[in-house]
């Protein structure tokens, strides 16, 4: 089980919302959000270097509305999102000494709760329906020194969500 608290950040750039002009229009937004997760691992020793990790968690995040201005000083707004996932994976790590354990993982994911809704210039944008399955790749390496655990990952994703993203997590056991 986890809380977390964080600032969440978009750049973004095109020039879709007029494709009749060279001219890219964007914006830059950042938000605080709140979430948390409830969770089951399952961590079985293979052999004494390989070890096998199954994790289910339902996680739910709430991410705060944001007025802006897009590039071109049009006002845009976003309204607050609700998040909620359901999220499998299936890790395998090589214990390569008693502190460094690379790994790599396959899951899926599939959000029940997203949508997206804003306006620009007062005018209601087309709602995003953010709900679907995707598949995730991960690849990583976990050290633990005493009672601090260092994670630094790399995920990929396909299918309803599209993309890549670098995680680094320290945590301190009490």
């Amino acid at each position: 089980m986890s809380v977390s608290v964080g600032r969440q950040g978009i750049d973004f750039d095109s020039n879709e919302m007029n494709p009749l002009s060279e001219e890219n229009i964007g914006y830059e937004y950042k938000a605080m959000y709140v979430g948390g997760h409830i969770g089951y691992g399952y961590k079985s020793e293979e052999t004494e270097k390989l070890n096998i990790e199954i994790i289910g968690k339902v996680l739910l995040m709430r991410q705060e509305g944001k007025e802006e201005k897009l590039s071109n000083g049009m006002p845009v707004e976003f309204e607050g999102t609700m998040s909620g996932k359901i999220k499998g994976l299936v890790k395998a790590g090589y214990k390569c000494n008693e502190k460094v354990v690379p790994y790599v993982g396959v899951g899926y994911e599939y959000e029940f709760l997203g949508k997206a809704k804003g306006k620009v210039e007062g005018v209601e944008m087309k709602e995003i329906d953010l709900k679907g399955g995707s598949g995730i790749g991960e690849i990583g390496v976990r050290s633990e020194m005493g009672d601090i655990n260092i994670n630094i990952s790399g995920r990929g994703y396909i299918g309803e969500r599209e993309g890549v993203e670098g995680m680094l997590k320290v945590g301190y056991a009490i």
